[in-house]
C-alpha cells in the first residue's frame, strides 16, 4: 500500500488531532487532508483506544485524513501493532477502505482495521466518534 508518494490514511481514534497519540507526535509532518467518514462499527477497548470493524451495512465512523509519507509508516505500524507475516498476532490489519469526504466524494484510503482474533470487541461506540466518546469517559459522572 504505502509507496513513494504520500498515501492517505484515515484515522478514527487516538491518532486524531488532540488524541492521546496525536498523529503530529507519532508521524511528524503528516499533513491533514480533511475530515472523512466510513462505514463500520467502532468499539471501545477498555476505555483506552478504539477498534474499527469495517462493515458496509453499519453506521458511520468519523475520522480525519492525513497524507503520510513512506518514512512515517514504520512508527504508525509499530504503534498500531500491525499484523504482518512476522507479527501474525498484531492488533490491527492495514487495509484499503472506501471513505466519504465532503469535497472529494468517495475514495479508497489506508485504514487500520481491528484483528478480531486478538482484540476484545465488546463495547460498541454507537456514535462512531472516538473523540466524542473519549470526552464522555473523561467527564466525571454526577
Amino acid at each position: 500500500m504505502p509507496g513513494a508518494e504520500p498515501t492517505l490514511l484515515f484515522v478514527y481514534g487516538t491518532l486524531r488531532r488532540d488524541g492521546s497519540n496525536d498523529i503530529a507526535r507519532i508521524a511528524p509532518g503528516a499533513q491533514f487532508a480533511g475530515m472523512a467518514r466510513l462505514r463500520g462499527r467502532l468499539y471501545d477497548v477498555n476505555g483506552r483506544w478504539p477498534a474499527l470493524v469495517l462493515d458496509s451495512a453499519a453506521g458511520w465512523v468519523t475520522g480525519e485524513l492525513y497524507r503520510v509519507a513512506q518514512h512515517q509508516w514504520p512508527a504508525l505500524d509499530a504503534l498500531e501493532n500491525t499484523v504482518t507475516p512476522h507479527n501474525p498476532n498484531g492488533h490491527y490489519f492495514k487495509v484499503a477502505a472506501p471513505v466519504e469526504t465532503a469535497n472529494a466524494g468517495t475514495m479508497h484510503v489506508t485504514v487500520y482495521s481491528a484483528n478480531p482474533a486478538t482484540t476484545r470487541l465488546v463495547d460498541l461506540i454507537a456514535s462512531g466518534d472516538w473523540i466524542d466518546h473519549a470526552a464522555h469517559l473523561a467527564t466525571p459522572a454526577r
